[in-house]
């Protein structure tokens, strides 16, 4: 999950991860939140988008994502609009999606 000091959606997700229905939709699931702001050069590094917050990304074993979405999948942050958006998608089931999904364009530098 990325995520922003003064990112007031970011807060009311974390703050919704206690609910029974966060806790199922994320069951056998292992969330690291990551600040945009302290940790951008490592995102960017790893080819995680940090422009829309929170986000929530499915990665591969090399780290970089091969999946995401972020919080305009729902609409208020309360359990029941956030629980089966990201149950959905931490499960590779969410098919109707608000925006297609778009991975960084590698920068074509390599040292």
């Amino acid at each position: 999950m990325t995520t922003g000091a003064g990112c007031a959606p970011c807060r009311s997700v974390e703050q919704a991860l206690s609910d029974p229905l966060m806790q199922s939709a994320l069951s056998a699931v292992r969330l690291v939140r990551v600040d945009s702001e302290l940790f951008h050069e490592d995102l960017v590094a790893l080819r995680i988008p940090h422009d829309r917050l929170p986000g929530f990304f499915l990665l591969s074993p090399d780290l970089t994502p091969r999946d995401g979405i972020d919080g305009g999948e729902w609409d208020d942050d309360i359990p029941a609009n956030v629980a089966p958006v990201l149950g959905a998608f931490v499960r590779g089931k969410l098919t109707d999606r608000r925006a297609r999904w778009r991975p960084v364009p590698a920068s074509g530098v390599s040292l």
